[in-house]
């Protein structure tokens, strides 16, 4: 793979991260506005984190990824850069993380009150501070990632 590929694909990476983070949050600020009790927001956020389970555990079982040939080619330069071992090592410390989230929001919505009002008075300004903690942070981590994944490959 050529650095000025690789480059085109790390961008293209990003800029997907980044915007799946931004509709989430919006898609997420929406929904969340009709609630009136804490109950329905663990409820909710139980079935977004298993849904993101179940789809992370689909494409560690079957490969499939879903983001198109282009970071399917970057997967592959990751495994490979990484090795299967790590890769897969990778893979599997994100599964149980989002298994312990699960199980966290199933006994937080099991637990709450039906009663128990959602505490959340100005939902938007804390989902915009939320954005703008979460983007920079998620976009450090995959730039730190890629950078020490890339100087191996620029001194292989």
């Amino acid at each position: 793979m050529t650095e000025q590929e690789l480059k085109r694909l790390r961008r293209k990476q990003l800029i997907g991260i980044n915007v799946s983070l931004i509709a989430l949050t919006v898609g997420a600020s929406i929904i969340f506005s009709f609630f009136t009790t804490g109950k329905q927001f663990h409820l909710s956020l139980f079935l977004i984190i298993s849904i993101s389970f179940v789809f992370t555990l689909y494409r560690r079982m079957t490969g499939f990824d879903g983001w198109g040939k282009d970071m399917k080619k970057l997967k592959e330069y990751e495994r490979k850069q990484l090795g299967t071992s790590a890769y897969n090592k990778e893979l599997n410390l994100s599964l149980i993380a989002q298994g312990f989230l699960v199980f966290v929001m199933g006994l937080q919505y099991v637990e709450e009150s039906a009663q128990s009002p959602f505490f959340y008075n100005n939902l938007q300004t804390f989902m915009f501070v939320f954005l703008m903690i979460i983007l920079p942070l998620a976009t450090w981590r995959e730039l730190s990632r890629a950078r020490k994944m890339d100087q191996s490959h620029q001194n292989g």
